[in-house]
């Protein structure tokens, strides 16, 4: 593992930029060759031709998919992959012990990993509850907090957005109550490991929401069919959305290549290094959410958020949901109030941003997310 790690590290310009540019083969082959040293270097023979196939084409869609998307979290998974295995063996090796034996597991069913996953992505200010078809509560997000005890893995992300990551073989509930009056925008994606990424979209826009208000997702399972089939096309799954009674229209929904080409550049920029720096570039999914944030020095506060010649927000930290490319310049002016960051404090967190880069948005790897 820390043989593969320090290959991929070193290579991972050169990985990046084929990723990006769509050149998936490069990157296989670039991958396999790592692989296939590490390997060397640490004596191991004992496997097939198609099982060396098979890992290095797991470890190429994994990579290509979370390059493109975060290519920030890419660098920080490479940089701590070594730990993983180690930190977590002894808790694994426990839960594999306890899933065979009846005083812990009762109902325990043999079965693998899909590679086949949903993501719930929440823009709003909503508390959100999900739960299993006989009304237990499996997870939930409050004030923006994930609860503790949760049993699907539920997350809230450097952008802003709640996220619920939930197996494809079981039906589910969410349970949306609004904390204030605002917009909400519910999405849904469907991750499928033999199509390498999001294969699935189902997106319900700009949905106007008072403050007590009560909507319900529903989220059936695949069929079975759908689970077993190795072919990356998209399941033909109903997702919908209630107030009370009132079905909720869909906005969008995109399959197959439409979701493969739903990427876009996000890139924010500052109209004068001198007064201020920015953040949140990068390459966005159709349908998330964006932050971007602007940070002026001492002396300057943020005039605004301008596209072109258009002002668009004059929020230091300015979310939108992503929809297309889009520039995104940082106006400083000379500050009026005496409000503004020392400039050292700017240097720090520029420092800090170099060294991390890191998010705190939890991306599970295809696997089993319920016990």
């Amino acid at each position: 593992m820390k043989s593969f790690t320090e290959k991929a590290i070193a290579n991972y310009p050169y990985l990046l930029y084929h990723a990006l540019e769509g050149n998936d083969q490069v990157v296989s082959n670039k991958a396999g060759e790592c692989l296939e040293e590490s390997l060397k270097s640490a004596g191991i023979t004992n496997y097939t031709k198609e099982e060396l196939e098979k890992a290095i084409g797991l470890i190429t869609n994994l990579f290509i998919t979370i390059a493109k998307d975060d290519p920030d979290l890419m660098v920080t998974f490479l940089y701590n992959a070594e730990k993983f295995g180690h930190a977590h063996e002894p808790d694994l090796c426990l839960a594999w012990m306890q899933s065979m034996d009846t005083n812990y597991t009762t109902d325990a069913q043999l079965g693998y990993s899909t590679g086949k996953y949903r993501i719930v992505r929440i823009n709003c200010p909503i508390d959100v509850r999900v739960y299993d078809t006989e009304g237990n509560l499996l997870a939930s997000i409050i004030d923006d907090t994930p609860q503790p005890d949760s049993r699907v893995v539920v997350s809230y992300n450097d952008q802003g957005e709640k996220l619920v990551y939930l197996p494809v073989y079981h039906d589910y509930v969410i349970k949306l109550t609004a904390t204030d009056d605002g917009v909400m925008n519910y999405a849904v994606q469907e991750y499928d490991h033999y199509a390498g990424e999001t294969n699935h979209l189902t997106l319900f826009h700009d949905i106007e929401i008072t403050k007590g208000q009560e909507y319900t997702a529903y989220l059936p399972r695949y069929s079975e069919a759908e689970v077993e089939s190795m072919t990356g096309t998209a399941a033909d799954t109903d997702y919908t959305l209630f107030l009370g009674s009132t079905q909720i229209p869909l906005s969008e929904e995109l399959t197959g290549e439409e979701v493969f080409n739903a990427y876009y550049d996000v890139n924010a920029s500052t109209e004068d290094i001198r007064k201020g720096i920015v953040f949140g570039s990068g390459i966005r999914q159709y349908g998330t959410f964006a932050k971007v944030e602007a940070i002026a020095v001492e002396g300057y506060e943020l005039a605004g958020w301008y596209e072109g010649e258009n002002l668009v927000s004059t929020e230091a930290e300015y979310r939108f949901r992503v929809s297309r490319d889009i520039e995104l310049v940082a106006v400083f002016q000379e500050s009026t109030q005496g409000k503004h960051l020392k400039t050292t404090r700017v240097i720090k967190r520029i420092k800090v941003q170099a060294i991390t880069r890191a998010t705190t948005e939890q991306k599970p790897l295809p696997a089993r997310l319920e016990s």
